[in-house]
């Protein structure tokens, strides 16, 4: 994990040859990857961003149906 955190290059300029869309979602009170999160979400082109009210970092698991239903939702919009 730190590596994430440390690394010079993270490789953004591959990140904006992505052409497909991407969903970078997280839960609310998730603070173990922030800053890669972040970085996700800003420099992919094609990207939705979402929060998920109440969650951790185990969206899957604190509430599937939310963490499937925001994942349906990116494929209806492809």
């Amino acid at each position: 994990m730190r590596s994430v955190y440390d690394d010079p290059d993270p490789g953004v300029a591959l990140l904006e040859k992505v052409q497909y869309p991407n969903l970078v979602f997280f839960g609310e009170h998730d603070v173990i990857f922030i800053k890669p999160r972040e970085l996700l979400a800003r420099c992919l082109p094609n990207v939705k961003h979402a929060v998920l009210d109440g969650l951790g970092h185990m969206t899957a698991i604190e509430d599937l149906k939310c963490t499937t239903a925001e994942l349906l939702s990116l494929l209806r919009e492809i």
